[in-house]
């Protein structure tokens, strides 16, 4: 039966290390360049399963995808992460009505000292909510996770959980810090109107 292959979406392997990079794409062309250096450019349409591919050996740095389309071109790029250092937290609104229905998707991922995503490591995160919210729960997406929802507190998936809250009736400040055991923590601040 067909489906999606299991990915990484990182840049962190053992020096020397063969690595098969697949990128998923539209573009009628792409380039793949490691740090600086081109791998090469390849047509779309002379692809195997319209997936681009390249195999190579793991070398520290950045690797960027430049895509060709429509005469635009576009690009996405993956950096070797060092060790996760802190937390950083990204909630899709800074303002919800106090309404009983309204929730903030708070999106924790773990980052290196110079701010690198860290998603070749995973870490348990406590969520402290302070304020008027409630905790509806906390997911890393990963599809062999046992843990409960209903908690303030997951392990990451590929170095990123999910905790979402809901507005309980009152106007106020809520202050939500995520923390993990070695690492800096991180408070963003949510307002209830």
């Amino acid at each position: 039966m067909w489906r999606w292959q299991e990915v990484n979406e990182h840049w962190n392997y053992k020096e020397g290390e063969s690595v098969v990079v697949e990128i998923y794409s539209n573009c009628e062309e792409l380039e793949l360049f490691l740090n600086g250096s081109s791998l090469g450019r390849q047509k779309l349409t002379e692809t195997v399963g319209h997936i681009y591919k390249w195999e190579m050996p793991f070398k520290k740095g950045t690797l960027v995808a430049k895509g060709y389309k429509d005469g635009k071109e576009i690009e996405s790029r993956l950096v070797t992460s060092e060790k996760a250092y802190g937390i950083v937290l990204n909630a899709d609104s800074e303002k919800i009505n106090s309404n009983y229905e309204d929730v903030v998707h708070v999106v924790a991922e773990l980052v290196d000292a110079k701010g690198n995503a860290v998603k070749h490591e995973n870490k348990k995160i406590e969520f402290l909510v302070e304020g008027p919210a409630t905790v509806l729960g906390v997911d890393s997406g990963w599809k062999n996770s046992v843990e409960k929802f209903q908690s303030n507190e997951a392990t990451t998936h590929n170095g990123k959980l999910l905790l979402i809250i809901q507005a309980k009736g009152q106007k106020g400040s809520v202050h939500i810090t995520a923390k993990a055991e070695g690492l800096q923590e991180s408070t963003i601040q949510v307002q209830i109107e």
